[in-house]
């Protein structure tokens, strides 16, 4: 039993290492300006991260019927190859099914077979470098749409054996990573730049290219910050200001779709001296819900002025009620949805309102904010797709202070050594006692109490009762006032189970409130000091 432990803690640690190392990648790739410059780094940074020898990074070719490599490590030449697609390679196969494939020896027929009777391993690249290659891993780099844009071919395992599970997993992973950055250097730098070399070179016209290709880069730097954290709601506090002065607006506010789906409430706001939240049914009555209902972007001169709305959408209505409020005068205004990629699914809406100029805002404006939904539609999936609470420590992964291996991982330590998790969790893992206690109040929708020193616990609360009476049923009281009598414990649920409360304090309300196991061990001893052996002695 302890050797499977060992093999799942190993294991374990191994996959956290491997997160942590994509992690780093993607970071570089989201935080680079020129995704170009940073290739051969990133390919032996890749190497490295999923133990192989070799990699080549495909990009489709103009004919669309070729893949062609822009990135190549371990080969000795600057010709770059070029692959039909078809069965005939590995990637090639890869990008016309568009699926990832794991391959333990590329020279066994039966095993390709068993992946399709026509599939073959190309071996000219080896039979040019006297290479051999043996495992093979490689992934299709694909837009929300199934268009594929390149293939990742991962080559030979540094310890000749075949690819894990998870790193071919994790190769899925860094192909969305690649997959956004290739999407967003095309569309938002092939793009200006095409525009450049077409464009006449009036003084006139080349102050609006200057412009443009400001703004893109500014743009990129800002999608870039966005894609390379895991926390989306930190980064949009820091970078609200940035993107209002990016597009020139005096306020910014970003909602969020609520969970039964049928609203959105503000996240995010500039300008609006509240901490209250705005929030808005999904439906014809407010420009922003309007914009959620029909997945529709609006960008409109005068919200006041009926006409313009109905221009736009005949049910389109402007809701007055926050200048109303605030004593502010909303005058343009530009709105888009915030959908996932892959499904249409409405994730938010962001909402910029009023030319610092007094001007109207510009096509330009439009086209990069819903390049910029786009950056914040991934981010906000990402976070959407974090696991599922069915534990009282799991709302550590979504506050962010341990991943879910690192949870496992600390579980399947605690079973090896006997211990409870709370101690692994502070002592290994470097967790306060405040953040486990957090975590316990959301999955139980109590109250979190940390321990106090000063506190004055009345004797009759206790009913003479003894310590290991309240360390069985797990709960101590610590105080009573005019509500009722404040009670701690490590789980609701099982103290009222018992029904002791009702025994002990029949005419009295009870307010229970949630600590970890270590503050409940600290609040006995500070009712029951414990006794030292000085303080003890023994009698003949």
């Amino acid at each position: 039993m302890n050797n499977f432990l060992d093999f799942q803690i190993d294991e374990l640690e191994a996959r956290i290492r491997f997160a942590d190392g994509l992690q780093a990648i993607s970071n570089k790739i989201h935080g680079a300006d020129q995704f170009d410059d940073v290739l051969p780094e990133l390919s032996r940074d890749i190497c490295d991260l999923f133990l192989c020898d070799r990699l080549t990074l495909y990009i489709l070719g103009d004919d669309a019927k070729t893949i062609r490599s822009v990135i190549t490590t371990g080969i000795n030449s600057s010709n770059s190859l070029t692959l039909p697609i078809n069965k005939h390679s590995i990637a090639g196969f890869v990008a016309l099914v568009k699926s990832d494939i794991n391959i333990a020896d590329v020279h066994d027929h039966a095993e390709l077979a068993l992946i399709d009777p026509d599939l073959r391993f190309c071996n000219k690249v080896d039979q040019l470098t006297g290479y051999r290659s043996r495992q093979m891993m490689a992934a299709p780099i694909l837009q929300a749409d199934g268009t594929l844009l390149g293939v990742v071919q991962l080559v030979n395992h540094v310890a000749d054996k075949a690819f894990a599970s998870f790193a071919l997993d994790g190769l899925t992973s860094l192909c969305t990573i690649l997959e956004i950055a290739l999407r967003h250097r095309l569309k938002l730098l092939n793009r200006e730049l095409t525009k450049v070399q077409q464009a006449p070179t009036t003084p006139l016209q080349n102050n609006e290219v200057n412009t443009r290709r400001g703004f893109a880069k500014q743009l990129q730097s800002l999608s870039n910050r966005i894609h390379s954290t895991p926390h989306i709601d930190d980064i949009m506090l820091e970078l609200a200001p940035d993107i209002c002065a990016l597009f020139a607006c005096s306020r910014l506010t970003l909602y969020v779709v609520s969970a039964d789906g049928k609203s959105i409430f503000s996240k995010i706001k500039t300008g609006i001296h509240s901490s209250k939240e705005l929030s808005l049914p999904i439906n014809t009555q407010s420009i922003a819900g309007n914009v959620a209902l029909n997945r529709l972007g609006v960008r409109l001169n005068n919200v006041y002025d009926e006409d313009e709305l109905k221009r736009f959408q005949r049910d389109l209505v402007f809701c007055r009620k926050v200048d109303e409020i605030t004593g502010y005068t909303s005058r343009q205004m530009m709105v888009q949805p915030i959908l996932d990629s892959e499904h249409g699914t409405l994730l938010g809406v962001i909402q910029l309102i009023n030319d610092r100029e007094g001007g109207e805002f510009s096509v330009l404006a439009e086209e990069g904010l819903c390049d910029l939904c786009e950056a914040l539609a991934i981010a906000f999936a990402q976070r959407l797709r974090a696991p599922p609470l069915h534990s009282k420590y799991d709302a550590l992964i979504t506050d962010g202070a341990v991943s879910s291996a690192e949870l496992d991982m600390a579980i399947a330590w605690a079973r090896r050594h006997q211990i409870d998790i709370e101690t692994v969790l502070i002592e290994e893992f470097k967790l306060s006692t405040n953040a486990l206690g957090r975590a316990l109040a959301r999955h139980y929708c109590a109250h979190y109490e940390a321990y106090r020193s000063d506190l004055l616990i009345p004797t009759e609360l206790l009913c003479g009762r003894p310590r290991s009476f309240f360390e069985k049923y797990e709960f101590l009281p610590l105080e009573k006032d005019n509500i009722g009598i404040t009670i701690v414990c490590l789980d609701p649920g099982m103290v009222e189970k018992y029904g002791m409360l009702r025994r002990l304090y029949p005419y009295s309300h009870a307010l229970l409130r949630i600590t970890s196991l270590r503050e409940f061990s600290l609040f006995l001893d500070h009712v029951w000091p414990p006794v030292t052996a000085t303080s003890t002695t023994t009698t003949s």
